[in-house]
């Protein structure tokens, strides 16, 4: 037999159609609203329209409201769950309603009665009007719930204000308990355009903990209690002083230089300091010296810059062939830059005689040859090699220059007295002359 109305029919078709999943129209469960709102994944709009879609699966009582905005629900939510819980109910007071009783039968014409008079139908009592949502409480929370300050300093504290999910601007909070550290009244802080307050207040003169509460200077109650707990503390002393590790300290530039005596050396010589996890120690005092060589400034000792560095200028000494030692130490730590000077462009021409410098006039024998030793020298007197070596007699029948030669010491003239009488020498090298007045006796 069919149903002879289009209600039981829904009814029917509601008792016999599959459930969907859960997690598309299951009504929601008080924990599952709560997620939502805490997590922040899903805007009050979002969750309006998933409460209107899904309904609840329970009665909110009057501190779970409280609960549910201060959590962020709005007007909105609020008024989504009234509506499904309307809806709910209407559809559990109708399926108790008794369904009406079958018609029976038609009997012969002859044998019915007079058709009773059809009733008017009674019209259907409007839904009660929603119940307007309760204003939306007031709550304070701390941007920290425990706030650390110097004994003597000064504290601070800082307090959100919203009502519902809206921040309150303009509105005049005190600090209860922050009057006690000064012995003067509470501070007072005023919400910016965030709806955030700052209070600043003397932190007191003990080391100690003590809670502190906010409250409204209007007198409006606060959905829940906000504390912040005050530590104050002494002031520790001065850090240790940051040690240079000497696996990461020591010279990072400028080592290993070479260029001409008692000139500058191309590339300034830079010290680094850094402490075992490798940061740069700053402001840290670098001891310095210099053998055979100088520093620019002479200085004998700096200061490490924000990169943990001292960066001096060098000028090699003026002994060639001995090394330009840079000298740093920090602490027990003491490294070595070597710089290596080389001779400069020559100078002098020397010339020996039998070990003895000739100067002027060379006095040689008829009896026996005679060997002339040439060097030359730098502005400092260290030796350059000899570079085109000659010589040059003005009368050979005086005295003859028989061999010329070069290595890497020096050079050799060899010449032969021919004969009693005096003439000139020349001798040039690398860019130097040598003029002697040769005598043979």
């Amino acid at each position: 037999m069919k149903p002879r109305n289009g209600f039981a029919l829904a009814l029917l078709c509601v008792v016999v159609a599959p459930r969907p999943a859960r997690a598309q129209n299951e009504p929601l469960r008080k924990t599952d609203l709560i997620r939502y709102l805490s997590a922040g994944s899903m805007t009050p709009t979002q969750i309006a329209q998933l409460v209107q879609r899904n309904c609840v699966s329970f009665t909110p009582t009057a501190r779970d409201r409280q609960n549910l905005m201060a959590l962020g629900a709005d007007s909105v939510i609020m008024a989504r769950i009234d509506a499904c819980l309307r809806t709910r109910q209407a559809a559990a007071a109708a399926a108790a309603t008794p369904a009406p009783p079958a018609t029976p039968a038609r009997r012969p014409a002859a044998a019915q009665p007079a058709p009773a008079r059809p009733t008017a139908p009674q019209p259907a009592s409007p839904p009660p009007a929603p119940a307007a949502p309760p204003p939306a409480q007031l709550l304070a929370v701390p941007l920290a719930s425990r706030v650390q300050a110097l004994v003597g300093g000064t504290a601070e504290v800082s307090v959100a204000l919203k009502r519902g999910t809206q921040a309150v601007s303009g509105a005049l909070l005190v600090l209860r308990g922050s009057g006690r550290l000064s012995s003067s009244s509470d501070v007072l802080a005023e919400t910016d355009g965030r709806g955030i307050a700052l209070f600043r207040f003397p932190a007191g003169g003990t080391a100690g903990s003590v809670r502190l509460t906010v409250a409204t200077m209007t007198g409006d109650p606060l959905s829940a209690p906000a504390e912040v707990e005050l530590m104050t503390m002494r002031p520790l002393g001065p850090p240790a002083r940051p040690r240079p590790a000497p696996d990461r300290t020591g010279f990072v530039q400028g080592t290993g230089q070479r260029g001409r005596a008692g000139e500058p050396a191309p590339l300034p010589v830079v010290f680094e300091a850094r402490d075992s996890a490798g940061r740069a120690l700053p402001g840290l005092t670098v001891a310095l010296a210099v053998v055979n060589g100088k520093l620019e400034g002479s200085p004998t000792a700096a200061t490490t810059d924000s990169n943990g560095q001292v960066s001096v200028r060098v000028t090699f000494g003026e002994r060639a062939g001995v090394r330009t030692a840079v000298i740093a130490k920090i602490d027990q730590i003491e490294r070595q830059a070597m710089l290596y000077p080389m001779p400069g462009p020559a100078k002098q021409l020397v010339v020996l005689l039998d070990g003895n410098a000739v100067t002027g006039q060379v006095v040689l024998s008829r009896s026996r040859a005679a060997v002339l030793r040439i060097y030359s020298r730098d502005a400092f007197g260290n030796s350059v090699p000899v570079g085109g070596l000659q010589a040059v007699s003005a009368d050979e029948r005086i005295l003859k220059v028989t061999a010329v030669s070069a290595d890497s010491l020096g050079g050799v003239i060899a010449v032969s007295p021919e004969k009693s009488g005096l003439t000139n020498l020349v001798i040039t090298s690398s860019g130097l002359r040598a003029d002697l007045s040769a005598l043979v006796r």
